[in-house]
């Protein structure tokens, strides 16, 4: 008999990149010890001669939150801020999904037992099969992605022209972003540790006391950051254009933030917006892949 247990990954962004980013980092980090947990699965199976095939699986839903700071915010702390923001929404929203879908789904067997005038099961006695009723069930994982700039005064790596506007002549842009990754210490988000942690993972099913497994962690990192041209830097810092605008406007092109984004046509698309996240997304769930330390 197989039985899929999902671990659910709720993204607080829509745009396709960034998601694309998310399921990149996660599905490199958990693939391994998936693949893992499953054989020990089917081994401690054949010890005890139940035939009982766990399989669990990566789901992804997107969630359209606020990041409840500026459309362009500038700086680590406000940056940083935004994509904690996002991550703890997506959790939330996915959350609150999660418990009206299942309200819905109690309402709609109970209606179906009263129709067929059959006897009502006992909803206390098995939550997994309550679970079971929700195709991804309630979220593990809360992620958040927040870009942003850096003000640095001029590091003479940028040549000047006379069309340059004296307002901010000494001022570079650095573009950046924020990685927020919110979790617990419970077995689906700790399935991923290292072969050598010492942490013990506690199942769903265990006697043990669920605020150990309920209390929130975060994995944050930040990607590498690049100096964006200087007329870019002046229609933003000028103009209040937010960046996906002024690269838009800059390159000719049309909503380029779904799309390479502005490290991908400063680079020649060799990297793409959605690698410029994979790597700070993989070191943003670090604190899960060694939560002893974390």
């Amino acid at each position: 008999m197989k039985k899929i247990k999902t671990i659910h990954v709720a993204i607080g962004t829509q745009n396709p990149c960034k998601i694309q980013s998310v399921k990149s980092a996660f599905a490199k980090v958990f693939h391994s010890n998936l693949a893992q947990q499953k054989q020990q699965q089917q081994q401690d199976s054949h010890n005890t001669n139940v035939d009982v095939d766990v399989e669990y699986q990566l789901v992804y839903t997107s969630h359209n939150v606020s990041s409840n700071v500026n459309d362009q915010p500038i700086g680590d702390d406000e940056t940083l801020l935004g994509a904690k923001n996002r991550a703890k929404s997506a959790f939330e929203k996915a959350m609150q999904l999660f418990g009206e879908e299942k309200e819905k789904a109690k309402a709609a067997r109970n209606e179906t037992i009263k129709n067929n005038n059959a006897a009502a099961a006992d909803d206390d006695d098995d939550d997994d099969d309550d679970d079971d009723i929700v195709k991804y069930g309630p979220p593990d994982f809360g992620v958040g992605l927040e870009g942003g700039i850096e003000i640095k005064q001029g590091t003479g790596t940028c040549s000047r022209t006379s069309t340059d506007d004296n307002d901010n002549k000494d001022q570079e842009l650095w573009c950046m972003a924020w990685m927020a990754i919110v979790g617990t210490n419970n077995f689906n988000c700790t399935i991923c540790k290292h072969e050598s942690s010492t942490f013990q993972t506690i199942p769903k099913n265990s006697n043990t006391n669920e605020n150990e497994t309920k209390h929130y962690k975060w994995g944050i990192s930040k990607t590498a950051s690049f100096q964006l041209p200087k007329p870019m830097s002046n229609m933003i810092l000028n103009q209040k254009m937010e960046l996906g605008h002024a690269d838009d406007y800059l390159f000719n092109r049309v909503n380029s933030k779904h799309g390479s984004g502005t490290v991908g046509v400063l680079t020649n698309h060799l990297i793409t917006r959605s690698d410029y996240y994979d790597h700070a997304l993989v070191l943003a769930l670090i604190s899960f892949v060694w939560p002893e330390h974390y």
